[in-house]
């Protein structure tokens, strides 16, 4: 990569420390700088290998764009705005420019250490972790540093909260997902049974917050807060959970790479998720929906709020349509069917997609037997006067959704948006929706419907005037009044936007430096927010 060396200096300290982000239309890839040398009028920044060269064989338009526009963050000239912060290894020192009123005698300073504060994990299907109950405790300032991959750092993928570990095919279909698994959660929790988290608060996380990964059963997630977020506030099932015990099996190439063994992997199965806030997540990784749903049969998902989310706010399903049973499909005449059962009712989406495209607040993909997406509040999608090619909708019915009814969503939205987005997207249909109210009279973003699909008895209200019907829907959306009541009295702080990226200024003002004990911070070199981000134009 070559810069201007007016827009990044060439001799800054722990130039390894140095991350360069691309953004595409639903994603970012994350590479991390080796070292910086001087060349003529340009810093050339050589990447961390081999993840560098992973972030290189996405598809899709995934892969890392060496040509185009770049994020580049942790430079220690930038630190030039209140808030900011800078730790320099080398000299075991933390840099921090002060906010207005604050004082640094009287300060309490967080340096988030742990990847996971909570994780519970049995030994295998016959063995989980059981009977654990958490309420009204808090969980934040957790800490992740990245993939690493033979001591290089990264992190790239082609969508959602599937994480690219190793050297990937392009085509991660025909893989099965085999290269990619999820990050660390504040609470992580797999093969484990019968768990209750009631009251609870999740923020500051270095990456996801709570997630319920393999084999959890038995869960009920109620009256909880997850706010603040580097990634997904809440994560269910696994990107390789096509095929459950696949691993040596005849399934797809490279079955050895399969994550579980076939006596540990399993569906999470009968999840509640009532009455919680979900507010600004994906803070760091933009790409995240606000829930990413991989797989999971029996969820009720009921009386929630997500709010403010970069893309889409509640992502259900995996696979596309390349695991239908098709001739043409991974695994011709072995449908995969891991996403059923699941019914997502009476919640409020508010702030979805507020800067990528081509999602929904809500958000499917692949076949899902007996699923209900009825009488949710959909308001404030995407940006008015974005550019309608960037596929914005209320309701993305993407590749291979099949066997979906909805019913009474009411979705406030731009006009130039779809609705619900029943387009042919890839052998998707049999979906059926059912009066639905909204101020965008649109149900397609290609020429065509997919097969099967049924649009009935639709209400376009052009003026957002609703009729008692629609309007019964969205006062019983969201949370329930008691949980209004106790979110209301809870201190959420609304942390300033990362997408707001202020330009480098020339000079650097007076900073007060804190030196601290370098055994403290060696484990959070990356700390849980991004400081001093810059939009730099790469050469």
């Amino acid at each position: 990569m070559r810069f201007s060396r007016k827009d990044l200096p060439y001799d800054t300290r722990n130039a390894d420390d140095i991350e360069l982000i691309t953004q595409t239309t639903w994603n970012t890839t994350i590479v991390c700088v080796d070292s910086l040398a001087k060349k003529g009028l340009y810093t050339v920044a050589n990447l961390q290998m081999p993840y560098g060269a992973f972030a290189q064989t996405l598809g899709w338009g995934n892969a890392y764009q060496c040509k185009a526009n770049n994020l580049v963050s942790n430079v220690f000239e930038w630190l030039d705005e209140a808030g900011e912060f800078y730790f320099d290894k080398s000299a075991h020192k933390l840099y921090y420019y002060p906010r207005a009123g604050e004082d640094l005698e009287h300060a309490t300073v967080v340096v988030p250490e742990l990847e996971k504060l909570v994780d519970i994990e049995g030994t295998d299907t016959a063995h989980r972790a059981e009977h654990i109950a958490f309420e009204g405790l808090t969980f934040a300032y957790s800490d992740w540093n990245l993939n690493e991959a033979d001591g290089s750092h990264g992190r790239a993928t082609n969508q959602g909260a599937a994480t690219l570990w190793a050297y990937a095919e392009e085509d991660w279909h025909g893989n099965i997902y085999r290269e990619y698994d999820v990050g660390p959660a504040a609470v992580y929790i797999s093969s484990a049974k019968d768990i209750f988290l009631k009251n609870n608060t999740i923020c500051h996380t270095g990456n996801d917050g709570l997630s319920l990964v393999n084999d959890v059963r038995d869960v009920l997630v109620d009256g909880n807060i997850l706010f603040d977020l580097a990634g997904t506030s809440m994560l269910i099932g696994h990107p390789q959970h096509m095929y459950i015990g696949d691993k040596d099996s005849d399934k797809g190439k490279h079955s050895d790479r399969e994550k579980y063994d076939p006596q540990t992997e399993a569906l999470c199965q009968n999840i509640r998720v009532t009455n919680n806030l979900f507010k600004n997540t994906s803070r760091l990784f933009w790409g995240d929906p606000g829930l990413m749903l991989f797989a999971v049969d029996g969820m009720l998902f009921q009386y929630n709020q997500v709010e403010n989310t970069p893309y889409s706010g509640l992502s259900l399903g995996w696979g596309w349509w390349n695991f239908n049973g098709d001739p043409d499909s991974v695994i011709p005449n072995a449908p995969a069917i891991v996403t059923q059962n699941n019914k997502i009712l009476n919640n409020r989406f508010l702030n979805c997609i507020t800067t990528l495209g081509d999602g929904g607040a809500i958000y499917t993909l692949g076949k899902m037997p007996n699923t209900v997406i009825s009488e949710n509040y959909i308001c404030s999608i995407g940006t008015k006067g974005v550019d309608a090619s960037y596929h914005i909708r209320g309701i993305h019915v993407d590749e291979g959704t099949q066997n979906v009814y909805g019913e009474k969503n009411v979705i406030d939205i731009d006009p130039q948006f779809a609705c619900i987005d029943c387009g042919d997207w890839g052998k998707k249909g049999n979906n059926t929706w059912l009066s639905t109210y909204s101020t965008s009279g649109l149900y397609t973003t290609t020429e065509t419907y997919e097969a099967g699909t049924k649009i009935t008895d639709s209400k376009t209200v052009s003026d957002g005037n609703w009729d008692a019907d629609a309007q019964s829907v969205i006062d019983r959306s969201g949370l329930g009044e008691a949980y209004r009541a106790r979110m209301a009295k809870t201190d959420i702080q609304n942390a300033e936007s990362i997408v707001s990226i202020p330009q480098a200024k020339p000079n650097i003002p007076l900073i007060i430096g804190l030196s601290v004990g370098g055994a403290l911070l060696a484990a959070a070199v990356v700390v849980a927010v991004v400081v001093g981000v810059k939009k730099k134009k790469a050469r």
